[in-house]
C-alpha cells in the first residue's frame, strides 16, 4: 500500500512540475518583446508585469522540484510509528508524513499531505498503528502506518 500511495503522490508533483515547466515556457515567448521597436509604454509595462508573474512562477517550480526531490527521498523511509515518510492509513483517508499539499482522491479514500512544522503532527508523532490520530477537534483510529 505504501507504493501505491506514494507513487500516486508523486504523479501528482511530477505533472504539477511538468505544468509549471509549460506556464513558464508560454511566458518565455510572451515577454520576449522588441523594446527597441516598441512606442507603447502599456507594452513594457505588460511585459514587466509578465516578467513578474515569470519570477514568481520559477520559485514556485523550484519549490515543487524541492518537494519531488524530497518524496523520492522519504519513499525509501518505511515506518511504524508517525513520524517524516511515513503513511498513516485511517477510516477515511491517508496521510503522508513530510509536507503538504492539496488532497488527492484515490478509490474511497483522500490523500493528505501533513507538514513537520504542522499542530498535527507535533500531536501525533510516534503514534502507532491502533493509537487515534488526532487532527484538530476531529479523533480516528491509525489503521495502518507504512
Amino acid at each position: 500500500m505504501r507504493k501505491e500511495i506514494l507513487d500516486i503522490i508523486e504523479d501528482r508533483q511530477k505533472q504539477l512540475v511538468h505544468n509549471l515547466k509549460n506556464a513558464l515556457a508560454t511566458y518565455d515567448s510572451s515577454t520576449d518583446l522588441d523594446e527597441e521597436s516598441t512606442i507603447d509604454l502599456d507594452d513594457l509595462s505588460h511585459q514587466a508585469d509578465t516578467q513578474d508573474l515569470k519570477n514568481e512562477m520559477f520559485q514556485k517550480l523550484n519549490m515543487e522540484e524541492d518537494d519531488l526531490k524530497q518524496i523520492r527521498t522519504l519513499r525509501l523511509r518505511e515506518a511504524e510509528v508517525v513520524k517524516e515518510g511515513a503513511v498513516i492509513e485511517t477510516k477515511d483517508a491517508f496521510y503522508f508524513v513530510g509536507f503538504t499539499f492539496s488532497p488527492i482522491s484515490h478509490e474511497d479514500k483522500k490523500i493528505f499531505g501533513l507538514s513537520l512544522n504542522a499542530p498535527a503532527y507535533q500531536a501525533n508523532k510516534d503514534k502507532k498503528k491502533g493509537d487515534s490520530l488526532v487532527l484538530g477537534n476531529t479523533e480516528t483510529q491509525i489503521i495502518n502506518i507504512y
